[in-house]
């Protein structure tokens, strides 16, 4: 009775291993901010130039969780006093607003509400409104956002059943059989 109890556990496991999320890598295919008024009417320091942004990150939707983020917002002309930005850190989807922030220069974030969820399934999610703190204080420069992102799940190749598995658990539970017949004739 173990030995079909011990065969059982080994089979659920293996099932339960080869059913997991699949991540999706979501390549940000159009980012463009350009400036407008912030809350008093002013940008701080003047004029600030749009930009455009790139890069990608993976999010899987089951978990919550992004990875590998790596999206970067450059100037669009050389005159702008924007800088490059790599914002490689998220703080996470929210109501489908989606927030990236820099670990280099922390008082940066981009934030953007989507107009459908990221899932697993991937496909096209475009986005917009837009903010960018400078300063860390509540004088935000602020940008109207137009983002697109497509998605499309990474493959994971599964673990293959290795062709010994299915013999040590028939050989296993003829041992167990074997002892259990034995067990009966010394009774």
């Amino acid at each position: 009775m173990r030995m079909l109890a011990a065969t059982t556990a080994i089979a659920v496991s293996l099932a339960a291993s080869a059913a997991q999320a699949v991540p999706v890598i979501w390549t940000v295919d159009e980012l463009l901010l350009v400036p407008s008024d912030p809350p008093g009417g002013v940008a701080p320091g003047g004029s600030v130039g749009a930009a455009i942004g790139f890069g990608a990150f993976i999010y899987d939707a089951d978990t919550t969780t992004f990875s590998d983020i790596s999206v970067t917002t450059t100037p669009v002309s050389a005159g702008d006093p924007m800088t490059e930005v790599v914002y490689d850190t998220s703080v996470g989807i929210f109501a489908n607003i989606l927030v990236f922030t820099s670990s280099s220069e922390p008082t940066r974030q981009i934030v953007l509400a989507l107009g459908a969820p990221l899932t697993n399934a991937g496909g096209i999610v475009t986005a917009g409104f837009g903010e960018e703190s400078v300063d860390g204080s509540p004088s935000l420069l602020r940008y109207a956002a137009n983002a697109q992102f497509s998605g499309v799940p990474i493959q994971i190749s599964p673990v293959p059943l290795p062709a010994s598995l299915p013999l040590l658990v028939v050989a296993l539970g003829g041992l167990g059989f074997s002892a259990r017949r034995k067990k009966r004739k010394a009774s």
